[in-house]
């Protein structure tokens, strides 16, 4: 892709070199954008939730591994199940995208023709791990018991096939390091997810970032030729081509011409990012107040606090007297107490907090909105990960389906219950009743069945159903749904099927009407099906789950 970009725009060697010559620049400050502008210092500090206890937490082996393995593994479906740690050798750390899907990494690396190994790990490794876990979370005791649950992650992982890639003997020891460093991070973090509650601080007056105090001239270091007009006017023509400015931001280029950011100069760290700086510019200029709204892409100047990790929201932008600090994300890797203390803004007058998913950036990139409209994606956004607030990862096995159901994508329900796929559900939520094992709970997005179930809320099917389905709400797959809001071939709907004999047909079929209860959405109609069966019942709804219930 490099290649490509210097063919097509006659781009010279060292733009994109990390040997060239670089050139010390002043990234100057537009301070009287941000003279008197500040921002509360949110905090939250740690609570351990009710009735959930670390010693059962730490036991769930299984549990603790799989999320392990989900968010720093790949695994290689094609060999057996092995699983990579997402470590590329140093000779090729610019070539693979580590960040890329799983299949894609696999298929990289193997192209390259590297080579792979299995994890070689001992006692001291897994006592290193474990007194680094103690120090970094202050609950965990030292004593042998809590020992014992690190001696049975590394078996766990090991007896799964552990592998990585490497070109020479450097890689080995970069390899275990990369491995220690992403447990100690990752186990650090699933404690805090499962173990611990927020409890958010007052502001006070000596709880406040003023902006023109964290915002200051910048030195950074330029390529010469990023500097050059030349260059940069042929840059320019590169803004709507996706996959060359891609390129260009993992290389670390310098982005220039925004005209409301405080920086002249500016980079990111995603696409996504590029885009809402595009927007946020657009925004100002066609609906802010150009010399009092700003914008600036944070670099760890400012941060909010959760316990003893730092939050650094991506952007802050001010506009119509508002100062908003913005998280963008694609949305699997989204962290729910981050965005919770993103959105404790909200409670504080002239602020707000933003959860802005890649998807909706892509929407505003081809039509783009007044600040209204990606308000209410990003408010929509809180609500539907709200949820994971109430998810438990550990639960006894007597309490499961007695007090907790299973809580599953729409996807994932669709091949458990249909046996073509085994998958964890996302966790466990307390449900304050018994029901069959066949229950299950996902969460429905859209209006079609408003007022009976309303977009984001978590209800409960029963996969296991006797009897006729007419007039039952059903959560159904058929590979010709088209359900945008559920994921397309899948859609909750009321079920009504009528048994027909065509004439001239030798065969009774059938009629299935998949009706809404909101008349401002339309009811699908599918003729001249053979059997019931081509549509996957998934489940039959019971009820609605009431989060706040689930608290108490």
């Amino acid at each position: 892709m490099i290649n490509e970009i210097k063919e097509e725009f006659n781009l010279n060697e060292k733009l994109f070199s990390y040997n060239t010559k670089k050139q010390p620049f002043t990234n100057k400050v537009k301070s009287d954008l941000i003279e008197e502008q500040k921002l509360p210092k949110i905090k939250a500090w740690d609570k351990v939730r009710k009735n959930i206890k670390l010693q059962d937490l730490m036991n769930d082996t299984e549990a603790v591994i799989h999320s392990y393995i989900q968010h720093n593994c790949s695994v290689d479906k094609e060999d057996g199940e092995r699983i990579y740690l997402k470590y590329v050798p140093i000779p090729f750390f610019t070539i693979v995208d580590i960040f890329g899907d799983d299949f894609k990494f696999l298929q990289e690396m193997k192209k390259l023709g590297i080579s792979d190994t299995t994890f070689q790990l001992d006692e001291s490794d897994t006592k290193e791990l474990y007194y680094r876990c103690v120090k970094m979370i202050p609950h965990i005791p030292d004593n042998p018991k809590y020992h014992q649950y690190f001696e049975n992650y590394i078996s766990n992982i090991l007896e799964k096939g552990f592998y990585y890639f490497y070109a020479d003997e450097t890689d080995k020891v970069l390899a275990q390091k990369r491995f220690k460093d992403s447990f100690c991070y990752f186990f650090s973090n699933y404690i805090q997810k499962y173990y611990y509650a927020m409890d958010y601080n007052k502001i006070t007056d000596d709880e406040w970032y003023y902006l023109d105090n964290e915002y200051k001239d910048k030195e950074i270091v330029i390529a010469e030729d990023w500097l050059d007009k030349n260059q940069k006017k042929k840059l320019e023509k590169l803004i709507h081509d996706r996959p060359k400015v891609t390129e260009l931001i993992k290389n670390g280029f310098y982005f220039s011409g925004y005209k409301h950011s405080i920086y002249d100069y500016n980079k990111f760290d995603s696409y996504t990012e590029k885009q809402l700086a595009d927007y946020l510019d657009w925004l100002i200029d066609q609906h802010g107040k150009p010399g009092k709204d700003f914008w600036v892409r944070n670099e760890r100047e400012i941060y909010f606090q959760y316990g003893n990790h730092k939050y650094y929201p991506d952007f802050l932008f001010h506009h119509s007297e508002i100062t908003n600090a913005i998280e963008t994300k694609a949305e699997p890797y989204s962290n729910q107490k981050k965005n919770n203390l993103l959105h404790a803004l909200d409670k504080i007058e002239g602020y707000r907090g933003l959860l802005i998913f890649s998807n909706q950036m892509d929407a505003m990139e081809k039509n783009p909105e007044p600040l209204e409209s990606l308000l209410g994606y990003s408010e929509q956004a809180f609500h539907y990960h709200k949820y994971k607030d109430y998810l438990s990862h550990s639960v006894a096995e007597e309490e499961k389906f007695s007090k907790y159901l299973p809580v599953y994508s729409i996807k994932a329900a669709a091949g458990v219950f249909s046996g073509t796929q085994e998958a964890n559900p996302e966790g466990w939520i307390k449900a304050g009743k018994k029901y069959a094992e066949s229950c299950f709970v996902v969460q429905v997005k859209g209006l079609s069945m408003h007022p009976r179930i309303s977009d984001g809320d978590l209800c409960i099917f029963d996969h296991f159903f006797t009897g006729s389905k007419n007039g039952q709400i059903v959560l159904v797959q058929h590979r010709d749904i088209d359900d945008s809001e559920n994921g397309g071939k899948y859609t909750v709907k009321l079920y009504y099927s009528e048994k027909r004999k065509t004439e001239g047909e030798l065969l009774e079929n059938y009629q299935i009407t998949l009706k809404p209860l909101n008349k401002m959405y339309s009811t699908m109609v599918f003729e001249n099906i053979y059997s019931e069966g081509e549509f996957q019942l998934i489940g039959v709804f019971k009820e609605k789950l009431n989060l706040q219930e689930t608290e108490n």
